[in-house]
């Protein structure tokens, strides 16, 4: 592991080399212990992710209110998570979901002045069997009362009318990756399966080939999400 320092590392001499002229976030995502999340503001990361919804309520605060004090101190965004997101991600298996308490998530966030939330209400990491069923009175109504932007995990497979009425219901970051590794790894297998003569034995001749399909998923979601020209 080359380690969040040299990540960051990375990524503004990235910025700088391609000229790059929009926002650029850096963000941890389910940090899951302090330890890891106070790295990540060391390292730089312009926002991070505490993900104690596994931790006892009073925990998951304390740690996020001390968190929120040490990010906030070098102008880093941090967003917190309360209820249960199901699914796997990152080695972490969770086979319920369990919806957000709207009042934990109102004192959270009025006692640690998190920037934004992650609320479970019913979406899964990683690929769904079927339709996400989302709770979107109970989404408006904690947005409503917490008066912070509200985080949709697990975005991957959830219709786009579904996404439309998430953002109306408060919800302002959503996260979207499986779809795009998966556009990845069927264009690289495509390339693969057709490679009969077995040309092909370069990864870096794949590797960037996998990348086109990706960037038209994330080009679709830009304009259905609303966030083209808005920077």
């Amino acid at each position: 592991m080359l380690g969040l320092k040299c990540i960051h590392d990375i990524v503004v001499n990235a910025i700088d080399y391609l000229h790059i002229d929009i926002p650029v976030a850096l963000h941890l995502d389910h940090g899951t212990t302090r330890e890891a999340c106070e790295a990540a503001i060391e390292a730089g990361f312009s926002s991070i992710m505490f993900d104690g919804s596994h931790l006892p309520f009073s925990e998951n605060l304390a740690i996020t209110r001390h968190l929120v004090e040490l990010a906030h101190a070098r102008g880093i965004s941090v967003e917190a998570e309360l209820g249960t997101i199901a699914g796997s991600e990152d080695g972490i298996v969770n086979s319920t979901v369990i919806y957000a308490d709207p009042q934990e998530c109102y004192t959270l966030v009025s006692e640690t002045q998190v920037d934004c939330l992650a609320a479970a209400l019913g979406s899964t990491h990683g690929l769904y069997k079927g339709k996400a069923k989302l709770g979107f009175t109970e989404m408006k109504a904690i947005a409503e009362r917490v008066k912070v932007p509200l985080v949709l995990h697990g975005g991957t497979g959830i219709a786009d009318e579904d996404m439309r009425k998430a953002i109306a219901c408060g919800t302002a970051k959503i996260n979207v990756n499986t779809e795009n590794m998966y556009a990845w790894c069927q264009e690289v297998k495509a390339i693969l399966s057709a490679d009969t003569g077995h040309d092909v034995n370069d990864p870096r001749k794949v590797i960037g080939q996998g990348l086109k399909p990706v960037r038209d998923m994330i080009a679709r979601r830009i304009e259905l999400f609303g966030s083209q020209n808005r920077y």
